[in-house]
């Protein structure tokens, strides 16, 4: 009778040893759920507080950072714009007695709102390439790397809102950023990204297209 009594004892004693066990590695310091945590808590650490190698690394990333950005919006600038709307055609056509000249303005005012469409058109497909040749390689630097309040910055949000908006760009007038915990490699890999970017992105057929339409219009 001890003995059955210490057999329907085992299963209880088992089962409280395998839950202490599980209580103390899921306590324990150092564990991959703990590591896991703290990676991925995102604290940014300032600029200064880096290895000075580490410092130029980064410098060299804003600069190739910077340097996309201004491409992809001197590309936007020269896409041709759409004509500006104009009324004197409206009031000549109020004003004319003739019928033809009515007709002609009517005419001429269609052929205006096709160019603008297509212009229309041709300015939402540029931004639709621009975001697809840029995104995977600044979406996940720009808000580390560009103060959302430096002049760079606010040109993005003002002249291309969809750019800003993918890239996760803020409205503030912060002038100072935080980096995550990136190791040389991860930096040096960065570089590389942006480099081959920008480099593939000035030798495209699209900017050739863009240059032959007469650069920048501003």
């Amino acid at each position: 009778q001890q003995q059955q009594q210490h057999q329907q004892n085992q299963p209880s004693s088992s089962s409280s040893l395998l839950l202490g066990l599980t209580s103390a590695c899921s306590s324990r310091p150092g564990t991959g759920q703990h590591k896991k945590k703290v990676i991925g808590a995102g604290v940014g650490v300032p600029l200064e507080s880096l290895s000075d190698e580490l410092q130029s690394q980064v410098r060299d990333l804003r600069t190739l950072v910077e340097e996309l950005l201004w491409v992809v919006l001197l590309q936007k600038r020269s896409c041709p714009k759409p004509p500006a709307k104009s009324s004197t055609s409206a009031s000549a056509s109020a004003s004319s007695t003739s019928a033809a000249k009515a007709a002609k303005a009517a005419a001429a005012q269609e052929r205006q709102r096709e160019v603008r469409a297509a212009k229309d058109g041709l300015l939402e497909r540029l931004e639709h390439l621009l975001l697809g040749a840029v995104g995977p390689a600044l979406r996940p630097l720009v808000r580390h790397l560009l103060a959302p309040g430096t002049r760079l910055a606010r040109q993005v949000r003002v002249e291309f809102p969809r750019l800003a908006a993918h890239l996760g760009m803020r409205e503030s007038e912060e002038l100072e950023v935080h980096l995550p915990a990136w190791t040389e490699d991860d930096v040096q890999h960065h570089v590389d990204a942006v480099r081959a970017c920008r480099d593939e992105l000035l030798s495209s057929e699209l900017t050739k297209l863009l240059v032959s339409c007469g650069g920048p219009t501003r």
